[in-house]
């Protein structure tokens, strides 16, 4: 069992009022079901050391079917997946399903040779005796691992599949289909708990980028430690099927032909649609993060005498950070800096990266702006991600935004809206400045933020 799992179950029982006892029952349950121990050879077969496709039942998976059926990579399915993966001509070399999905689809991939991957909670217990019908099923359980059944993490289908891919070597892993915002397709069980449930495995995603040594790649919706790709990228990172020779899957149909119109309209309405599932992920990480940031300083004073309290440095992020509440004054609303004739700058603060011994650069921070240098023998080009989309567009873009609609409402005095330049002669980052920050919480929002992004290019640039 994965490290660290036992605390994730802990919060998704809390979250969705499951039982313990309930999902050991329905193991032990499906261990009585299974032939024999899993099949891990055929396993590490199929994914160690390759590129691997988990594909979920969200309605962008139609865009990536294509390519999926050109590509050489290996592909592990949400059962809810299947009906348009076989329609496409697609057959998954594995399917992960907790079997609520078409049964008809599920016992046609078994019997072409899909390897099926059974999970048991105490919800689909009465649907394990359908395991004996599938050829070489392999059971996993959320609990710990009982008999032949295992515990290689994830929660829902989609997530399982690729936990299943990182604990199994996959060198790459891509996410396709993975709409973890919604909307839910006819091809899933839409029930009210449903957004929760995606939510839910957005997060343990997150989570298990932090310590795979998968390459991690999504088509669909945007995930920390995930590299954003379109869907013709896929067969460029796992390259082209040479044949469809002794191989399942037959050659994918032809692509139905849109004017340019259409296409513009649908590029649209997606790149709409893709921006407000963003805006309301990060609204919601804030919320979350701020509740958990309150719930500390609540317990720090309940358990704590202030005069043993020693403020701690702050460490450089290992992840994209959000926006914290001030733990040191959490009653009290955010300073507003003063003008930048008061006071001189702070003293430059070290950007640090892992794979170097010196700085890649230094904050310093002055009362009205952030001025971010980056040492001359350090080459980032602009390009790299996630500096456009993430740092850019998703940040400073937003904060430059509410701050100039603010000003438009007449909340704050014109002039005073975030504003930054970026200096890149040539395409590679020299430095950038950021105006206006105006909030201590927003200082170390960017600072964090600076840190995270310029570590993520470097290694994404290398």
């Amino acid at each position: 069992m994965l490290p660290g799992w036992d605390r994730q179950y802990r919060s998704i029982v809390a979250e969705f009022g499951y039982s313990p006892q309930e999902d050991s029952r329905a193991a032990a349950l499906l261990d009585e079901m299974l032939p024999g121990p899993p099949d891990t050879g055929r396993l590490r077969d199929i994914i160690s050391g390759r590129t691997v496709v988990c594909a979920g039942a969200g309605a962008s998976l139609l865009e990536s079917l294509p390519h999926i059926g050109r590509s050489s990579a290996s592909c592990i399915a949400a059962d809810s997946a299947l009906p348009p993966l076989l329609k496409h001509g697609i057959l998954p070399d594995i399917v992960v399903t907790d079997l609520d999905g078409d049964a008809e689809s599920l016992t046609v991939a078994a019997g072409r040779g899909s390897m099926i991957v059974v999970h048991a909670h105490g919800d689909n217990a009465d649907r394990l005796h359908m395991a004996r019908g599938l050829p070489g099923c392999i059971g996993t359980a959320q609990t710990p691992p009982t008999g032949h059944v295992q515990n290689y993490g994830g929660f829902t289908d989609g997530d399982r599949a690729a936990f299943l891919a990182s604990r199994f070597g996959a060198r790459r892993i891509i996410l396709c289909g993975m709409d973890l915002g919604g909307p839910v397709t006819g091809w899933s069980n839409s029930t009210p708990e449903k957004p929760r449930k995606l939510r839910a495995a957005a997060r343990l995603l997150e989570w298990m980028a932090k310590f795979t040594s998968s390459s991690l790649y999504t088509v669909s919706y945007p995930l920390r430690g995930f590299q954003v790709i379109s869907p013709d990228q896929i067969s460029r990172l796992a390259g082209e099927r040479s044949s469809h020779k002794n191989n399942n899957r037959p050659p994918p149909p032809q692509v139905v032909k849109l004017s340019s119109e259409q296409i513009q309209g649908i590029a649209a309405l997606r790149e709409k649609l893709n921006g407000r599932v963003i805006q309301l992920h990060e609204e919601l990480e804030e919320t979350n993060l701020n509740i958990a940031a309150l719930d500390a300083a609540l317990k720090r004073s309940s358990f704590a005498k202030a005069s043993e309290y020693t403020p701690q440095d702050e460490a450089p992020p290992e992840e994209p950070p959000a926006p914290q509440a001030d733990m040191h004054n959490a009653a009290e609303p955010p300073r507003t800096a003063a003008p930048a004739h008061d006071a001189g700058p702070s003293a430059p603060k070290p950007i640090t990266a892992a794979k170097r011994d010196d700085p890649i650069g230094f904050i310093r921070t002055y009362p009205d702006r952030i001025v971010v240098e980056i040492e001359e023998d350090v080459t980032i080009p602009t390009a790299t991600s996630p500096f456009r989309t993430f740092f850019l567009d998703r940040v400073l873009g937003e904060m430059e935004k509410k701050d100039t609609a603010e000003v438009d409402a007449g909340l704050l005095p014109a002039g005073s809206a975030l504003s930054f330049e970026i200096d890149d002669p040539g395409g590679s980052i020299r430095g950038m400045t950021i105006t206006n920050y105006r909030t201590d919480e927003r200082a170390r929002e960017i600072d964090s933020t600076v840190r995270w992004v310029l570590n993520r290019m470097l290694e994404n640039a290398g």
